[in-house]
């Protein structure tokens, strides 16, 4: 006689309960307004400012007439050769041109500010002595802007999307414009001078 038995199964039911964890993260941050360029890393050295007739940066050659790249010799091209390697000074330090050199005493003669607060720009133009910076006054000038990659490069106005500066030694005028719209700053004029850029 054959006997079957039957084994019982018995399925042990398990709860398993996972205790909520709830993690609360709070984000900060902090917006610059696109019209405000502040400086960083790279553009130590390469940041101009204006804030009046006596606090404001221009670019130059980063030895005085050029010599620096002209086997010690006064270059009578320091401003055009310069425009890919030029760096800024100032009237005076200030912590929104981080790294800017000093201007030579005696250097700026004029100095006209003016601000355009419904345009969104500030420039200052005037006359200089090339003499104190040992420029030529064969040299005809060149162009500093932040179009395109920038001459120099990763160099800005604190403060404004857009900048063009002419050193014209031969004149001798200077100007800075910084402005919010490119309209403002054109920077294809070069030839035209500080007369007709700013």
């Amino acid at each position: 006689k054959k006997t079957t038995t039957k084994k019982k199964t018995t399925t042990k039911k398990t709860t398993i309960t996972k205790k909520k964890t709830t993690t609360k993260t709070t984000t900060t941050t902090t917006t610059t307004p696109s019209a405000v360029k502040t400086p960083d890393i790279a553009n130590y050295g390469l940041t101009a400012q204006i804030s009046s007739s006596t606090d404001f940066c221009l670019f130059l050659p980063s030895s005085p007439g050029g010599k620096a790249d002209n086997n010690g010799k006064v270059d009578q091209d320091a401003i055009a050769k310069s425009e890919k390697s030029a760096v800024a000074f100032c009237l005076k330090p200030s912590a929104k041109a981080p790294g800017a050199r000093t201007l030579p005493t005696g250097f700026i003669e004029t100095a006209h500010f003016y601000k355009n607060t419904t345009a969104g720009y500030i420039q200052v133009t005037g006359k200089f002595n090339p003499a104190a910076y040992e420029l030529s006054t064969n040299d005809e000038g060149g162009q500093y802007d932040d179009h395109g990659k920038g001459s120099p490069p990763n160099s800005i106005c604190y403060g404004y999307n857009y900048y063009v500066s002419l050193i014209e030694p031969s004149n001798p005028d200077y100007c800075i414009r910084c402005c919010n719209s490119y309209e403002d700053c054109h920077a294809g004029r070069s030839t035209y001078g500080c007369r007709r850029v700013v």
